[in-house]
């Protein structure tokens, strides 16, 4: 058996979501390259299209699709499948990443959350749970995060629906089991991709360069997972399942006070001051305080106190 042959998956036929950008276009276009028949899905039908111009091979198709219900995934998912033919993997990277401090945090943001990562994660637990939707021996691959297995201030929320995700591979892996079906996750770094892109430019030359320090291999691309899933999809991995692969979940900054951790991205516009990043100011907060750094103490101008539970968002500064 050849694990990186060109065809490794020639003969296969893959579902990947979230395939308008990003990560699943990359994955989309790998998959494609090593002879896959795509079924692609994502929530904007033009991009998707560009998507599928892009891909090697014939036989693709795209279903539109924006993931907020377990049933209306799962029912999508399974229509696809009575159409086109029984999967032999499924790659699942929709979703979104939000920032936001537990004390700010609401309902509206924990549903746009957990929509695409954990209920359209579940949706598609269930449709592979039902007959003809997976061939025996298929793989499923669950992009999840860094942010799933260790605690970064700012981010509760994204780290909950990533940590859940973790938690449904490793309890769906024992129920596919008897059928060979492999159950797997892919624990990321930052990635650069269109969203890192907007970040870089909302934090600035300086702070970039501090986050990517954090990372023992510096920011990953799209085509490090796009290998990663490749690898799962294949069948080099065909004796493992229920694991988290971690691709770069910066152990370099292990010997950093989580405090001055960096979290992944911030896709919303928050505020960075124009002081050569030595002081900060909070976004969106009731009191806009300002904070004069020491090291890995932060001096709040309004208490004057030295705080080491300092919560660095990116380079907004939370007292």
């Amino acid at each position: 058996m050849t694990l990186f042959a060109a065809d490794m998956l020639a003969g296969r036929r893959i579902l990947v979501t979230g395939a308008s950008s990003g990560l699943g276009r990359a994955t989309a276009v790998a998959l494609a390259d090593a002879g896959a028949r795509l079924a692609l899905m994502g929530r904007d039908e033009d991009r998707l299209g560009e998507t599928l111009a892009s891909l090697a091979g014939d036989g693709h198709s795209l279903r539109a699709l924006v993931f907020k219900e377990l049933e209306t995934t799962a029912d999508a998912v399974k229509t696809i499948a009575t159409e086109g033919g029984a999967f032999d993997g499924i790659f699942h990277s929709a979703g979104l990443e939000l920032v936001r401090p537990m004390r700010m945090f609401k309902n509206d943001h924990a549903d746009r959350l957990f929509e695409a990562a954990l209920f359209g994660s579940l949706g598609i637990a269930r449709a592979a749970a039902s007959r003809g939707v997976l061939n025996d021996g298929a793989s499923l691959v669950f992009m999840s995060s860094v942010a799933g297995l260790r605690g970064t201030a700012g981010m509760v929320g994204y780290s909950t629906s990533k940590a859940a995700v973790d938690g449904m591979v490793r309890s769906l892996a024992c129920e596919l089991a008897p059928r060979r079906v492999r159950v797997n996750s892919i624990a990321a770094g930052a990635v650069e991709t269109e969203m890192h892109g907007r970040l870089a430019k909302t934090l600035g030359d300086t702070a970039i360069a501090d986050y990517e320090r954090r990372h023992l291999l510096g920011f990953g691309r799209s085509d490090d997972i796009a290998n990663a899933t490749l690898f799962l999809l294949g069948d080099g991995s065909r004796w493992i399942t229920g694991t988290t692969m971690s691709v770069d979940i910066r152990h370099s900054n292990s010997h950093l006070p989580s405090s001055i951790q960096a979290a992944p991205s911030l896709p919303y516009s928050l505020e960075q001051s124009r002081h050569s990043g030595q002081t900060v100011v909070p976004a969106k907060e009731p009191m806009r305080r300002r904070f004069r750094r020491t090291g890995a103490h932060c001096i709040c101008s309004q208490c004057s106190r030295a705080r080491e539970s300092f919560a660095l968002v990116g380079s907004v500064g939370l007292c």
